[in-house]
């Protein structure tokens, strides 16, 4: 499993990307942002060529996708934050390469983050967070809540 950068010319991986992108933001539950933000931001800054998005796939030796991840740069309170929106691995991968997409994907968003000034990287995950932490380096630091909308009579 090798970890792509998608950007300009690659117009077709771009297309697989997008429809990932789309169809995390359709199917993941819990991901608030609609898929019109993802679809047309992310259309955005590939065809700007911008620096600001990290998309990347997860390809196999065929060069058939079976993983992406979506990061932008963004303010976070005063702090530059490379934002990890999603990240998506096939369930058909074996354990072994599974965690080395993991690992080498991390390592490129590093690299981004760090050549965009980011002073880290974040997400916000339903994983569980003691693995998060000891697997891949994330530790919590701010909290999401929610706060269910009763009926009204």
């Amino acid at each position: 499993m090798k970890i792509f950068p998608v950007m300009k010319p690659y117009d077709r991986l771009f297309l697989t990307a997008l429809d990932r992108v789309a169809t995390f933001a359709i199917t993941t539950e819990g991901c608030n942002i609609p898929i019109e933000f993802f679809t047309g931001c992310v259309s955005k800054l590939y065809a700007e060529r911008s620096n600001l998005m990290c998309l990347l796939l997860a390809l196999d030796d065929l060069g058939v996708a079976h993983g992406h991840a979506l990061a932008m740069v963004e303010n976070s309170f005063g702090r530059i934050l490379g934002w990890v929106y999603q990240v998506k691995l096939d369930n058909d991968i074996p354990m072994g390469e599974r965690l080395q997409a993991i690992r080498d994907g991390k390592a490129v968003l590093n690299a981004w983050a760090k050549e965009n000034h980011c002073v880290a990287l974040a997400m916000a995950t339903r994983r569980n967070l003691p693995a998060m932490s000891r697997r891949f380096g994330f530790t919590p630091t701010h909290t999401l809540m929610e706060s269910p909308i009763e009926e009204t009579r």
